[in-house]
């Protein structure tokens, strides 16, 4: 026993001489416990609800100013033809560079072999993203300020493929 009078428990405590839990109390606790997780979870529960109600009302806000920026859009005429200039990622522009040195570094290491026959692979016309008229849309929107994430939510809403703004 310790200095409370309580059983100490450890590899020398002979469990037939401890006594029972009496189950009243055993019972208050469980019903204690559950009821405070309950509670726990219910106002949890209640907050996830009202946070999600506010994103969906800020996102349905969203939708309605990108269709009425869109009518207004529509409504200017002259607009068929911008193009947008899509900005060069640093990351993407260093790779590029690092390939191309590559590419020298194994022109000087490999020998040249010389081709009897010329390359005659027909080229075939590229139509960017910014042309297609699927796409201009979108395009027009990001060049008139509309954010990207904003663009991309009404590609996948109109059933387009958002990573071609890429």
């Amino acid at each position: 026993m310790d200095v409370d009078g309580l059983p100490i428990i450890g590899p020398g405590v002979d469990y037939t001489q401890v006594g029972a839990i009496h189950q009243k109390r055993t019972l208050a606790f469980l019903n204690h416990f559950i009821t405070s997780t309950v509670c726990f979870l219910n106002k949890f529960s209640r907050s996830c609800e009202q946070r999600l109600e506010k994103f969906d009302a800020k996102i349905q806000k969203l939708e309605a100013s990108l269709s009425i920026l869109e009518a207004k859009l529509n409504s200017i005429s002259g607009l068929e033809n911008v193009t947008v200039e899509q900005q060069v990622d640093m990351n993407a522009e260093r790779n590029a560079k690092d390939e191309t040195s590559l590419q020298d570094v194994k022109e000087v290491n490999e020998p040249q072999m010389e081709v009897d026959h010329p390359q005659t692979v027909p080229k075939e016309e590229v139509v960017s993203a910014a042309n297609d008229p699927l796409y201009a849309k979108f395009f027009r929107m990001i060049q008139v300020g509309v954010p990207v994430e904003a663009v991309r939510l009404k590609m996948q809403a109109e059933g387009c493929d958002p990573s071609i703004l890429e």
